[in-house]
């Protein structure tokens, strides 16, 4: 996956850590213009995360396509982390912006090494959110077993 990981140049000491989950459409590297200078200013290791389905990550691979368990691979980051001497495991934290809250908020239900989360997210619903792009005569329209092929195959959700 395209991630990239950042510290502070001045210290050797293990540090805070914040993992910054880009939204659908956005990238890991404007993230850094986002929040990831700011983070290393304040002596943080920020590690910018693109998932399966984020742009740079199914450009690298068509294989990886947003998944159902989008959570599985911010565990796969910590567990990273956790090789790293200059990372304090007792101190990961998460934000999300946009699609990457709504990972950010399912990373948080499973994995229990983040310490602290931060959602900057307008989806809660991602139901509601696919229901909101399509006019309703596109669902009444549609037989539901075409809708749910659909959904399973053409939506990239694997």
């Amino acid at each position: 996956l395209p991630c990239y990981l950042l510290r502070p140049i001045s210290t050797n000491e293990k540090l805070p850590t914040l993992i910054v989950a880009t939204g659908g459409e956005g990238t890991a590297m404007e993230m850094y213009f986002w929040i990831g200078s700011a983070g290393l200013e304040r002596h943080y290791n920020i590690l910018l995360y693109e998932g399966p389905g984020n742009l740079s990550a199914y450009y690298l691979n068509k294989n990886f396509t947003y998944r159902e368990d989008c959570e599985a691979s911010i565990s796969k980051v910590i567990d990273f982390l956790s090789s790293q001497s200059f990372v304090d495991m007792n101190k990961i934290a998460l934000i999300g912006f946009s699609f990457g809250g709504y990972v950010a908020a399912r990373a948080a239900a499973f994995e229990k090494r983040i310490r602290a989360l931060i959602l900057d997210s307008p989806l809660r619903d991602i139901h509601r959110m696919f229901t909101a792009i399509f006019p309703n005569w596109v669902f009444a329209a549609i037989p539901s077993q075409l809708f749910d092929f659909m959904i399973e195959n053409l939506m990239c959700f694997k």
